[in-house]
Parts: structure tokens; sequence; C-alpha cells
């Protein structure tokens, strides 16, 4: 089997279009905040998919 039969298999390799995954990015803000203490960060403020998607109507 082919390296790339594993990173493209659902649940174990890449995102489909190397796709963010938001659940997981807020799961790490929580936990975060949950060892750092204070309030919780706004996930806007790391966060802009504005670039990711205008990349990818360019290779649509």
């Amino acid at each position: 089997m082919k390296i790339t039969h594993f990173v493209i298999e659902p649940g174990f390799g890449f995102n489909p279009d190397a796709k963010l995954n938001v659940e997981g990015f807020n799961n790490v803000l929580a936990l975060r905040q949950e060892i750092e203490g204070g309030p919780a960060p706004n996930p806007g403020q790391y966060l802009d998919l504005s670039y990711y998607d205008r990349a990818l109507k360019l290779v649509r």
C-alpha cells in the first residue's frame, strides 16, 4: 500500500483540502485557557480563514 493511502484516510490522514479542523482548534484554545487561566481567548484573534478561502478558489 502506498503512503498516499494513509495520508488521505479519513480520521487518520490530512483533512480534505487541508482544511483546518475548527472544533480541534477551539479545543486547543479551551485547554490553553484551562491551563493558563484568565478569560477564554477569542478564536477570531488567531484565525483568519479568508486567505484559505481565496487560495482554495484558485485551485478549484
